[in-house]
């Protein structure tokens, strides 16, 4: 059953690429890791707009979240910087981003479409 809202699919989830050398913390530039789930999962989308000013000069950031139920997203054993692959409803193209963070909720007697979790995907 997908959560209350949905506006999405999440079809794919890559590990993070190998590291490169010294930076061992660091995924390679573009590298993506082996397959770690592949499915269909609904899941509700949503994308801020920011402009961030700073040393005199102004950034606009598209910040992205996806959120899932929580049993969705342990089942692609989801970690932080793996790469996600969903679609939005009525367009054509899939989308890609990093997971920067994961917030799971869990809670005693609440029904499994209301345990989400929410997953905030790198700045675009």
């Amino acid at each position: 059953m997908p959560p209350p809202q949905a506006n999405a699919v999440v079809t794919l989830v890559k590990g993070k690429g190998a590291s490169s050398g010294d930076d061992w913390d660091t995924a390679g530039a573009g590298a993506v890791g082996p397959q770690k789930w592949a499915s269909a999962a609904r899941a509700y989308y949503r994308e801020t707009t920011d402009r961030v000013t700073g040393a005199g000069a102004l950034d606009v950031l598209v910040r992205r979240e996806l959120i899932l139920e929580t049993a969705d997203v342990d089942a692609m054993a989801l970690d932080t910087d793996d790469v996600v692959t969903f679609t939005l409803d009525g367009e054509a193209g899939a989308r890609q981003g990093s997971a920067k963070t994961i917030r799971r909720t869990k809670l005693a007697g609440v029904p499994r479409p209301l345990q989400t979790t929410l997953i905030v995907l790198e700045d675009a």
